[in-house]
């Protein structure tokens, strides 16, 4: 699993648990007419998908989805 704003952080399926998971969740990402341009773009695309997941993750876990 891939663990955002922890650059280079990636979390095996068997330690989820140990992390409050346990409840698996699908996020579906629709990226319809982007265009990465650059190295720069492809940074700023990644920092939203990444803030986007995470804030819908609190959520989530507060029982608002």
């Amino acid at each position: 699993m891939f663990v955002p704003s922890q650059n280079g952080r990636i979390v095996r399926n068997e330690d989820l648990n140990s992390m409050g998971g346990g409840n698996p969740i699908t996020v579906n990402i629709n990226m319809g007419g982007v265009a990465v341009s650059n190295e720069a773009d492809e940074q700023s695309l990644a920092d939203t998908i990444a803030e986007t997941i995470t804030r819908q993750l609190e959520l989530y876990k507060k029982g608002i989805y």
